[in-house]
This record gives C-alpha cells, structure tokens and sequence, in this order.
C-alpha cells in the first residue's frame, strides 16, 4: 500500500513539472504545427518520452481519480498534437 503523503508529494512535484516545463513546451509545438511545421527529431522523442510517462501514471490516477480529467486533457492535447503532426507531414 502506498501512503497518501507519498502520493501527494509526488503529485505535487508531477503537477510543478507540468506547468513549468511539459505544457509550456507541449503549447509550443501545438501552435507549430497549427501552422503547418514539422516536427523534427527531439519534438517527436519528447512526445515520445511524455506519453510513455503517461501511461506510467496509471496508479497513480486510480489511486488519485480526482485527477484523472487533466491527464485526459494532456493527453488529449498531446494527441491533437500528434495528429496535426502527422497530417503536416503527409502534405510534404
């Protein structure tokens, strides 16, 4: 069993990361490709590296559901992302 203090530091410290690094960073590379750029090799290992952490999560969402909503709706900014990417490559 996992104590409730652990989970909270680590969810502080996960929260800190998201808003200092991982979302400012995620924005950026949306509104690259809204306007039709590519992503390049870091971009893509980045995303990469982020939704492999995601998943890693999970426990930590079941355990914590009252965040689940905003890891949907990272991960959902993470896929839009990833899509609008995928499109911009197949007009190259």
């Amino acid at each position: 069993m996992v104590d409730d203090s652990m989970d909270a530091g680590t969810v502080q410290v996960l929260l800190e990361r998201l808003n200092k690094y991982r979302l400012p960073r995620l924005l950026d590379l949306k509104a690259r490709v809204d306007r039709g750029e590519k992503l390049g090799d870091e971009d893509i290992t980045l995303m990469q590296e982020a939704m492999a952490g995601a998943n890693q999560l999970t426990p930590l969402i079941r355990r914590n559901p009252e965040y689940a909503p905003l890891v949907a709706q990272v991960i959902g900014l993470y896929k839009e992302t990833a899509d609008m990417a995928l499109e911009n490559e197949k007009k190259s």
